[in-house]
């Protein structure tokens, strides 16, 4: 097969597409990544091709745009409005996808590459949706991003998977069906979106997360499977400096803190903060400077800083590992099989914190607005000394060591692509009825 896969963010929600394309290519398909120029290097050093447009996520993320969509998430009104503006930026290059596809024969596409599955339906050929947050309608749970102190029910988990839904794609529709209707020669998306078209078709839905982490929902269509992970060994011929490999050997386990992708308003005193608190502990640490520019001056010996290591190599070599909590970040640390001290920005980051601290991986996790010196003392705290939460980390991480995401993803789409699309059969009655004497009506009513 030929395969384009369609993903677009930062590197954590790049990388773990990267994994599958390679596993893809290994399985004897063609692959390419249709995706920013800004990956291109990271993506050909794997030797997979790109379909590259423009775009560069550093930068959106460094933008003043994208700092008030971090900071509002007390305002919803401001926080969607901020989200809906990124987004528009975002979309104008991905609306120049459908020439760079034309011999493609497979679409898989990301939550944020969803002009995949328009540019399929304007091919003609079959495409799969992927997740690696938990998205889809169920009564299990609430959908990622809602407030995560709400705790109202399975009617309530149904209703704001239902309205997540049409926050991602209302303020967008007009926008995509003159696309579709201008450049497609395609009809307009219904109403709700391509949602229900898509649950018609059967349309294959993958979620690249444990079900150790997340079990499948009961209610979740047959169709909508749970893979396991997607992870990424590091690039060939990578090898970690000197410098990095003399401090890890000179002393016990130290730990690693650093927040990905994520900007702070004053990185510089955040590291002071942090710095300060692992003084007080008398820990020894890894310090990332990621995309918000995370530094210090006059470290001490007891602080190494870096600015990219493979977490697959990297996180098992610590004591714990203190992040924003995003999917890619939280899984690397779980598969390692140590403590995670979760430090939620906004957004999935806060399902994750809440699913690290449910499994007693990790301590109840403290959102970024809320971090002091002394909450980050007793936090890293209990993630060293806690021996009991270091043996569930450490089985936790075998567990997850001994899935094979990306291979059982790879049967599912290599099925789903000999199968081809299908037709749901239609519904005329509730799919779960409460009350057994509807569900008694409703037998006796079916033609």
């Amino acid at each position: 097969m030929n395969i384009t896969i369609f993903t677009i963010g930062s590197r954590g929600d790049v990388q773990p597409y990267v994994a599958l394309g390679c596993r893809l290519q290994e399985a004897g398909h063609t692959v390419s990544i249709a995706t920013y120029s800004f990956y291109r290097e990271f993506i050909e050093s794997y030797e997979l091709a790109i379909r590259p447009f423009h775009g560069d996520p550093q930068e959106l993320m460094s933008s003043e745009l994208a700092r008030e969509w971090v900071s509002s998430q007390q305002n919803p009104v401001r926080f969607i409005r901020a989200f809906i503006a990124i987004t528009k930026t975002q979309l104008e290059p991905l609306f120049t996808s459908a020439s760079i596809c034309e011999d493609t024969e497979l679409i898989i596409y990301s939550d944020l590459g969803v002009v995949g599955h328009h540019v399929a339906e304007y091919l003609g050929i079959p495409s799969v949706r992927t997740h690696l947050q938990p998205f889809g309608l169920t009564r299990e749970f609430p959908a990622v991003g809602s407030p995560p102190w709400l705790h109202l029910g399975g009617a309530y988990n149904r209703i704001s998977h239902i309205v997540t839904d049409q926050v991602m794609w209302q303020p967008f529709r007009s926008t995509v069906n003159e696309w579709r209707r201008e450049q497609l020669s395609l009809p307009p998306t219904p109403f709700f979106g391509p949602y229900r078209q898509q649950k018609r078709k059967q349309q294959l839905v993958l979620s690249a997360f444990s079900p150790r982490v997340v079990p499948r929902p009961s209610d979740w269509a047959p169709w909508h499977k749970i893979t396991g992970y997607w992870f990424l060994p590091p690039p060939p011929g990578w090898t970690p400096s000197p410098k990095l490999l003399d401090f890890l050997e000179s002393g016990p386990p130290p730990v690693y803190i650093g927040f990905g992708s994520m900007f702070d308003e004053d990185p510089q005193a955040l590291a002071e903060m942090v710095l300060s608190a692992v003084n007080r502990i008398g820990l020894r640490v890894v310090l990332s400077s990621g995309w918000g520019g995370l530094s210090a001056d006059h470290l001490p010996d007891n602080v190494y800083m870096i600015s990219s290591v493979p977490h697959e190599w990297l996180f098992p070599k610590m004591a714990a590992v203190m992040h924003h909590g995003g999917a890619g970040t939280t899984s690397a640390g779980l598969r390692a099989g140590v403590p995670n001290v979760v430090i939620p920005y906004f957004a999935d980051q806060h399902f994750w914190g809440n699913r690290v601290y449910d499994l007693g991986v990790g301590p109840k996790p403290v959102a970024r607005r809320h971090l002091t010196e002394d909450k980050i003392t007793a936090v890293l705290q209990q993630a060293t000394q806690d021996v009991e939460m270091k043996g569930r980390a450490k089985e936790v991480g075998r567990q997850i060591r001994a899935e094979d995401g990306p291979g059982v993803a790879i049967s599912h789409i290599e099925w789903y692509f000999e199968r081809g699309e299908v037709e749901a059969p239609q519904r005329k009655w509730r799919s779960y009825p409460r009350s057994p004497r509807i569900r008694r009506y409703l037998r006796l009513r079916q033609p």
